[in-house]
């Protein structure tokens, strides 16, 4: 079973400046690292979806902010 809520990285060495990139990122499906315990490895939209994830919790400006993406709603919260 999949949690609720699941924190992630850019993958790949990305990096994000606003909500707005890392919700263009998501929306083109591209790939995040999971970095809670949870699980290891990469997501993407298509996964959130299928495993019945409702949120994923982005960090951003070098691990400095966060931000949360409602999978449910398809929009930044």
């Amino acid at each position: 079973m999949y949690p609720f809520q699941i924190e992630v990285l850019p993958a790949y060495g990305r990096d994000y400046k606003n909500k707005k990139e890392i919700f263009e990122a998501y929306s083109k499906n591209q790939d995040f690292e999971v970095s809670d315990i949870s699980n290891k490895g990469k997501i993407n939209k298509t996964d959130c979806l299928r495993y019945g994830i409702a949120c994923l919790i982005v960090r951003y400006r070098n691990n400095q902010r966060l931000a949360s993406i409602n999978v449910i709603k398809n929009r930044m919260n």
